[in-house]
C-alpha cells in the first residue's frame, strides 16, 4: 500500500514551498532594485562626466577664442607699429633727401654766387690794375715831356691806398726816362709821410731845390 503523506506535513512542505518561491521573488526584486540603482548611479555619474566634459569643450573653445582673439590682436598691433615704422623710415627718408637736396642746390647756388664775384672781382682788379698802369704810363710820358723838377702826385701802382710821387729830373741821374718814384704813406696817427731812400735823397734834393 502506498504511504498517505500527512496533513500537516503536506501543508508544512506546501508552506515551505512558497516561503522558497516568495524568499527567491524577494531576492530577485532587491538584486533587480541594486541593479536598477547601479544603471540609475552610472546614468548620473555618465550626465556629471557628460557636463564636465561639456563645460570642459566650453572652457577649452572660450580659451582658444581669447587666445586666438589675442593672437589675432597681437598680429594686427604688430602690423600697425610695422606700418608706422615703414611710414616713419619712409618719411625720414624723404626729409633727408629734400635736405640733402636743398644743402646741395644751396651750396651750387653759393659756389656759383661765389665764383660769379671772384670772377667779377678778379675782373675789376684786373680792369683797375689796367686802367691805373695805363693812367701811369699816361701821366709819366706828359711829365717826362715838362722841365727838369715838374711833378705829378698819382695813386701808387704798387701799394694799394698809398700815392706815388713822380719828379721830373735829369735824365742821367735816373733810368725810367728821367723820373723819380717816391711813395706816400699814411701813418696810423693820420699824418703823410714820403719815403726816401738814402742812395735817392741827393737826386730829390737837387730836383726840388
Amino acid at each position: 500500500m502506498t504511504a498517505v503523506p500527512h496533513p500537516v506535513g503536506l501543508l508544512l512542505f506546501v508552506l515551505q514551498g512558497m516561503f522558497n518561491v516568495m524568499h527567491n521573488v524577494y531576492y530577485r526584486d532587491t538584486v533587480l532594485e541594486k541593479l536598477a540603482y547601479n544603471v540609475y548611479y552610472r546614468d548620473t555619474v555618465l550626465d556629471k562626466l557628460a557636463r564636465n566634459v561639456y563645460y570642459r569643450d566650453t572652457v577649452l573653445d572660450k580659451l582658444a577664442h581669447n587666445v586666438l582673439d589675442k593672437l589675432a590682436f597681437n598680429v594686427y598691433y604688430r602690423d600697425t607699429v610695422l606700418d608706422k615704422l615703414v611710414y616713419n623710415v619712409y618719411y625720414r627718408d624723404t626729409v633727408l633727401d629734400k635736405l640733402a637736396h636743398n644743402v646741395l642746390d644751396k651750396l651750387a647756388f653759393n659756389v656759383y654766387y661765389r665764383d660769379t664775384v671772384l670772377d667779377k672781382l678778379a675782373h675789376n682788379v684786373l680792369d683797375k690794375l689796367a686802367f691805373n698802369v695805363y693812367y701811369r704810363d699816361t701821366v709819366l710820358d706828359k711829365l717826362a715831356q715838362q722841365d727838369i723838377g715838374s711833378f705829378v702826385v698819382r695813386d701808387s701802382t704798387t701799394h694799394a691806398g698809398c700815392y706815388a710821387l713822380s719828379i721830373r729830373i735829369d735824365k742821367h741821374d735816373a733810368a725810367d726816362h728821367g723820373i723819380s718814384h717816391y711813395l706816400i704813406t699814411k701813418t696810423p696817427r693820420g699824418t703823410v709821410k714820403l719815403k726816401v731812400r738814402q742812395q735817392s735823397l741827393s737826386i730829390f734834393l737837387s730836383a726840388i731845390e
